[in-house]
């Protein structure tokens, strides 16, 4: 019974490792899938409107381990969503968009015409971002013999869209790709240290700073204010602080924190130009054990 029962054990080990490695070969030979394509409905500075294909990349992630990296694409901040069901024979004249959204069709075949008169067919499955929020518009009618079924995702405004994707290099690090969001001669401004960043290069380096020292990085939106080109966004960020902070902390803690604090971006042709931090940088020293001399002398720790 007992070498019958090390046998099957020996037996159960080697086939675990067989499996682990096959599993290993599995993940490497994982492929991005390629980029979905959509349509987008835009409109120029005469308020026309037209049609542009568009893509829209993936790239392998770990979205949610332990299971296997799947093609994920960029996140969009997106508010709600809604289903609209139109019945067959239904017409919409000229009219422009409600809001920048993006329309998947999950029924039927809706076919739109744009101003400078292209018209085009949208069936199941199609994805059409419509940004035609101002100008002529466009007009839509259903084709066939069945209502059709959308799914309506309206999309952050810009600004906020922008100052999600800011926060989101705030917590994985990965600088390249601020070249997509920020302007080249934007300019950062840091209040509790009143710091100022100038360029690419000086403001790439603050936004990553925080991974010099620290591990686990994540960086939560909690509320979001929105006005004509600007975003404030409120945020909480958690991590690990496993390095030394220059001579503000020269030591490793290895401590848990938590640093709540706002962004304020202000966005121009499609770039943030500007943008500000305030955070509470007293809760954050005292976390880590450090001493914090207030003016009058009183030493908090």
């Amino acid at each position: 019974m007992v070498r019958w029962f090390f046998a099957a054990m020996i037996a159960l080990m080697i086939g675990c490792t067989s499996l682990m490695a096959q599993s290993a070969d599995e993940l490497q030979n994982i492929e991005v899938s390629d980029p979905v394509h959509y349509v987008r409905v835009y409109v120029d500075s005469d308020g026309e409107s037209h049609f542009s294909d568009e893509s829209l990349p993936f790239r392998l992630i770990d979205y949610a381990p332990p299971a296997p990296p799947i093609s994920v694409s960029e996140v969009f901040g997106a508010e709600n969503i809604s289903f609209i069901s139109s019945p067959v024979g239904w017409f919409g004249d000229w009219h422009p968009a409600p809001r920048r959204q993006f329309i998947l069709v999950l029924v039927g075949e809706l076919e739109v015409e744009v101003s400078d008169g292209e018209t085009r067919s949208f069936g199941s499955g199609s994805l059409c971002l419509v940004e035609d929020t101002s100008g002529k518009g466009h007009r839509s009618r259903i084709v066939g013999s069945e209502r059709v079924l959308c799914a309506a995702i309206p999309l952050a405004e810009e600004a906020e869209q922008l100052g999600r994707e800011l926060l989101e290099v705030w917590g994985n690090g990965k600088s390249d790709l601020l070249r997509n969001i920020l302007s080249p001669d934007m300019v950062y401004y840091v209040g509790p240290d009143h710091a100022e960043f100038t360029g690419f290069d000086e403001v790439s380096g603050w936004i990553t700073h925080v991974h010099s020292f620290a591990s686990d990085v994540e960086v939560t939106v909690n509320q979001v204010h929105v006005g004509p080109a600007t975003a404030s966004l409120e945020w909480v960020m958690t991590g690990i602080q496993s390095r030394p902070i220059g001579d503000i902390v020269t030591v490793a803690t290895d401590s848990s924190f938590t640093l709540r604090g706002t962004t304020i971006v202000e966005v121009r042709a499609g770039k943030i130009v500007r943008a500000a931090d305030y955070y509470n940088i007293l809760s954050f020293l005292l976390q880590l054990g450090s001493k914090v001399e207030l003016p009058g002398g009183t030493v908090m720790e």
